[in-house]
């Protein structure tokens, strides 16, 4: 840059004005480099410049305070966030939590050794820490449970479903909970279901019994029946015993997440009875085809009777 240039006598204006606080007059040719300035204005100069300093210092410091109070304050916000996280995570931790998904079903071993089974299309969960004096569980779907029994310090085990509570001392039972309905069947040892209905009584189960409990009416039914065709699942078979379709096809809907469909609700009141892998299941589509026409869309299948498929 020319030291006669636009830009350079402006930068010398702002300097001047700086350090004398008063304009500089550039009307004429003006050498400030090689200016003598007189004792009295170098000394004010020295001043001006001082002045600046420490306005500049002072400034600083209080840069350095509002940035080092606001700073204080976001560490205090991020560590209540921090903290807020901590505790979610840490309530999150204290509950265990088994998802299955369609088709696939999972072995389970409790805190007390118990073991549960959770069938297709179901959820298991519950505490790290029991509370003393009782073990608990939560059910959504279907599961079959072994229960030991606290030889040392004897506890109530509860199975939780949709307005019902499975009390066991020690046992084995399937419990299968969908659409309102909660079904308890017991092979052996003895249980007692604790109603969300308080103007029921408590109702005890027998070995080979079946309960089933509508938490939409808060009725229940208990009948005598084969445990092996509700219980067969765990061992991968799928039993089918003189039923109706429409109870078969609500089985293939929990566990398998496809949609059945009947062109002619009559036959959904049919009865059908196979024993088939229950990884298998296109084995009972391949069955029900030998009577029926069958018409599948992705996971929609619908079957109409013979000849009569649009």
């Amino acid at each position: 840059m020319s030291h006669d240039s636009p830009d350079h006598r402006s930068s010398l204006r702002r300097l001047f004005d700086d350090l004398f606080g008063k304009k500089l007059d550039l009307s004429e040719e003006f050498d400030f480099r090689h200016r003598q300035l007189p004792p009295e204005e170098v000394k004010e100069a020295r001043q001006q410049l001082l002045s600046h300093i420490e306005e500049e210092e002072q400034a600083s410091t209080s840069r350095r305070r509002f940035l080092k109070y606001w700073s204080g304050v976001a560490a205090t916000v991020v560590l209540l966030l921090i903290g807020s996280i901590t505790y979610w995570v840490v309530s999150r931790d204290n509950t265990v939590q088994y998802t299955t998904g369609f088709g696939v079903t999972q072995e389970i071993t409790l805190p007390d050794k118990s073991t549960v089974v959770l069938n297709a299309n179901s959820t298991l969960r519950y505490h790290k820490e029991w509370k003393q004096g009782l073990r608990e569980v939560w059910l959504e779907g279907e599961a079959y449970f072994s229960v030991v029994k606290d030889v040392n310090t004897p506890r109530k085990f509860l199975v939780h479903t949709e307005g019902l509570a499975v009390e066991v001392l020690g046992t084995t039972f399937n419990v299968n909970q969908r659409a309102k309905t909660t079904e308890v069947v017991l092979t052996s040892g003895r249980v007692k279901l604790n109603l969300d209905n308080p103007e029921q009584e408590k109702v005890l189960m027998q070995p080979g019994e079946l309960v089933a409990y509508s938490s939409q009416t808060q009725r229940y039914v208990k009948q005598p029946i084969d445990t092996k065709i509700y219980t067969s699942w765990k061992d991968n078979l799928l039993i089918f015993k003189n039923q109706p379709l429409r109870e078969i096809a609500r089985t293939i809907e929990d566990r398998y997440g496809y949609v059945i469909r009947f062109d002619d609700p009559k036959i959904g009141e049919e009865h059908f009875t196979t024993t088939l892998p229950a990884d298998q299941v296109d084995i009972l589509f391949t069955m029900l085809a030998s009577s029926y026409d069958i018409h599948q869309e992705q996971s929609t299948i619908t079957l109409y009777e013979k000849g009569k498929e649009p």
